[in-house]
């Protein structure tokens, strides 16, 4: 099903230890799908030379939560999606989207890529909202450094909503 990762990527460790492969299940397959469209966009614009980091934990890396949360998980917002809540899987991923230039991997800022997803906006079907990090909350500047994606709101596998709404950006 994943074009370009590994499940391990959109979930913690503890929940690949327990799982494995079966650990996909937790998650939305209308989100898995959404990962690769995107990295696919970024590819086309600079073939060869994207890497797009969910989880990075199976790669010696920080991260372990920017896919699915299990229940043990308190890194977050209680209802977030990427939580399975009431039988809703995991609908939710924070990524960071790096290009080689000169021999090495340099981070493209977020607020390039979502303006870049918001400009491409019929090749993501499902991608519903993202995270706004441009601008100022309550007086002080945002720290939201990384793409939040998520499928809240989308259509059904295999029938997206039509027409496409915009891509609704929110802030926490």
């Amino acid at each position: 099903m994943l074009k370009h990762f590994l499940i391990k990527e959109f979930v913690p460790p503890e929940t690949w230890d327990a799982e494995g492969e079966q650990s996909i299940t937790h998650i939305d397959e209308r989100l898995l799908i959404t990962a690769d469209q995107i990295w696919e966009h970024f590819d086309s614009l600079y073939p060869g030379k994207v890497s797009m980091v969910i989880n990075n934990w199976c790669y010696g890396g920080k991260f372990r939560y920017r896919g699915y949360r299990p229940p043990a998980c308190t890194e977050g917002a209680k209802h977030s999606m990427h939580r399975e809540i009431d039988g809703r899987l995991c609908g939710a991923f924070d990524a960071d989207i790096y290009v080689r230039k000169s021999g090495r991997s340099v981070l493209m800022p977020a607020e390039s890529v979502r303006q870049e997803i918001v400009r491409n906006r019929h090749k993501f079907p499902y991608l519903m909202r993202m995270e706004d990090g441009n601008g100022k909350t309550d007086g002080k500047e945002d720290s939201v450094t990384w793409v939040h994606c998520d499928i809240k709101g989308a259509g059904v596998m295999g029938k997206p909503i039509t027409p496409l709404p915009p891509i609704r950006l929110f802030k926490l």
